[in-house]
């Protein structure tokens, strides 16, 4: 495979959410059941018919390799089921990864600079450079892209040797043999990425993103990640931003389109999904839900 779409493809499947996750999304209104989630990123889903009890695990989509875990109970719960469910397939066709590639990057030799001022884009310049001593080479590359995906490409270069949980546990279901799942396909997380202007993006992404070392937003996250602790993600999450409108496309609309393929996927099977952990919780979060729906979601510890 193409080293250059490979990386394109990866950055885009395990970033989409992290990017939005560290730029706080805002959730105004939280049930109170919602509110006092125990701590664990692993939830048994039960009852409501079900012959057999399936598992809901909080992703974070991309982890620094030294802070990688799946514990004893994560593993004993994942060999139990027999299907994986992810939120997208990664068995990407290379016609449909050069498709993707694309799509990321701007037309016509345009630039990030067409979409900034002049003194916009000195000051990213010189903070990507500079201070987050990015290499001029990488920022070059960086430049072509939308900033969307562009601000996932710096993180990844600033957070180093990573591991995606997405690849572990496809690699671990491959080894048990079990089926594989979708919840949606990439063509609809790209669709919701393209609804933000790219004027917006290059805001979000970078000028208001980028203020502060985003890194020290990632610590937070994956402090909160490590300990399992999903009340702060959710406080996260509700910290105010301009995130509004996007936040109902990729949380609460696909959360919601989501059921019904769970449901159909954990009557047929034990099903272990796998999710980004920000779709866990909340008032329109998956626990929530699913307990909506009559089925019994208690935390796996």
């Amino acid at each position: 495979m193409n080293n250059r779409y490979k990386r394109i493809r990866t950055v885009l499947s395990v970033f989409l959410c992290i990017v939005i996750s560290t730029n706080a999304l805002a959730q105004h209104e939280i049930a109170q059941s919602a509110s006092t989630l125990e701590n664990s990123l692993l939830w048994e889903i039960s009852g409501n018919g079900l012959s057999e009890p399936s598992y809901l695990f909080g992703t974070i989509h991309m982890i620094p390799k030294k802070d990688y875990f799946f514990n004893q109970i994560m593993k004993e719960k994942f060999n139990s089921c027999k299907t994986l469910a992810l939120e997208i397939d990664m068995e990407i066709p290379f016609a449909k990864q050069v498709e993707i590639a694309r799509n990321m990057i701007f037309p016509n030799g345009v630039t990030l600079r067409n979409y900034m001022s002049d003194e916009e884009y000195y000051s990213f310049q010189h903070y990507v450079l500079d201070t987050l001593r990015i290499k001029e080479k990488k920022f070059k590359q960086v430049q072509r892209l939308k900033p969307f995906y562009g601000s996932a490409i710096l993180i990844s270069e600033l957070l180093g040797k990573t591991v995606a949980y997405e690849q572990k546990l496809s690699q671990a279901a491959k080894k048990n043999k079990m089926s594989f799942a979708a919840l949606e396909t990439i063509e609809y997380q790209l669709s919701i990425v393209d609804k933000m202007s790219i004027e917006k993006q290059v805001q979000l992404s970078y000028i208001d993103g980028f203020k502060t070392n985003p890194m020290e937003e990632f610590a937070k996250l994956n402090e909160a990640y490590k300990t399992q602790n999903l009340e702060v993600i959710r406080e996260m999450i509700l910290a105010e931003s301009d995130f509004a409108n996007f936040e109902k496309d990729f949380l609460i609309t696909r959360n919601n389109n989501w059921i019904p393929v769970i449901k159909e996927l954990t009557q047929k099977q034990s099903t272990f999904i796998a999710v980004g952990a920000a779709h866990l919780v909340g008032e329109n979060g998956l626990i929530v839900l699913l307990r909506k729906e009559g089925f019994n979601v208690k935390a796996v510890k």
